[in-house]
């Protein structure tokens, strides 16, 4: 789900999120030399900050993270990350202190077993016009 602050931003979230599905589909039976060639770049995109708020382990570092890299520089989009732990009770209590402040991420991209939006979050928070379906 996407929090909607404008039709530019949607686009770009529903675009990464299709190319990240296909990615993820053809990751695997390619040889050495079909994984080196560069993905080509959509040209006339206008650049976009999203700010996206997702759990991120010990040893990683979602604004350093090759994928994030990659995806940024093919879709001109810039990624602001907030970030919780893996840690499920701290990382939901993050998330509800960024609801609760009013002040929405573009994105948040929950891992489930850490922590995520149940069918009655979605309901409230969909009939109070913060998170709205990627396909409206």
């Amino acid at each position: 789900m996407s929090v909607h602050l404008g039709r530019k931003k949607s686009a770009a979230v529903a675009g990464l999120g299709v190319l990240a599905l296909a990615l993820a589909a053809c990751s695997g039976g390619s040889d050495a030399a079909d994984q080196s060639k560069p993905l080509p770049t959509i040209t006339g995109n206008p650049a976009v900050t999203l700010d996206v708020f997702s759990q991120q382990g010990p040893d990683t570092d979602l604004a350093k993270n090759e994928f994030t890299q990659k995806i940024g520089k093919q879709f001109n989009v810039t990624f602001k990350w907030q970030t919780a732990t893996w840690d499920a009770g701290p990382a939901k209590e993050k998330r509800q202190i960024s609801l609760a402040s009013g002040d929405y991420p573009d994105l948040y991209l929950l891992i489930p077993w850490v922590d995520q939006f149940t069918q009655a979050d979605l309901l409230k928070l969909s009939g109070q016009g913060v998170v709205v379906p990627l396909n409206s």
